[in-house]
């Protein structure tokens, strides 16, 4: 994953993996998948992938915050 500030705007390149774990989750959090198994199971990746895609996001997005400072 990459992730980039540009003139107010972060720019985010991902692998197909991580672009589909992204979707899933959003999905999974509007419940449109009934149960933790179902979403794993529909994702085909552990929860341990969207939680290390989540803090890279974060991490990238507080790195960024702080070079604006």
């Amino acid at each position: 994953m990459k992730i980039e500030f540009d003139d107010g705007k972060f720019n985010l390149a991902l692998t197909r993996e991580e672009l589909v774990v992204l979707i899933c989750a959003l999905g999974w959090t509007d419940s449109l998948v009934p149960s933790d198994l179902a979403f794993q199971e529909y994702v085909g990746l552990s929860r341990e992938g969207y939680r290390s895609l989540m803090d890279a996001m974060a991490d990238a997005v507080r790195s960024s915050s702080a070079q604006d400072d």
